[in-house]
């Protein structure tokens, strides 16, 4: 399980307990630019807002 912070163009949010499986998913999705929207956690964000998204274990 991670923590991560995703960082948005004007927000951010903390998210813990995100499982490797789901945020690996996440990252390799929003890194190809194959969708447009990113799920982490039950949250939904638009690809082209993330800035980045900070990792913690």
């Amino acid at each position: 399980m991670f923590e991560i912070t995703v960082r948005l163009k004007n927000d951010w949010i903390d998210l813990t307990g995100v499982p490797d499986v789901e945020l690996f998913k996440a990252l390799s999705n929003w890194s190809s630019g194959e969708d447009d929207i990113i799920e982490i956690k039950g949250f939904s964000f638009k690809a082209d807002e993330i800035v980045n998204i900070q990792i913690s274990r």
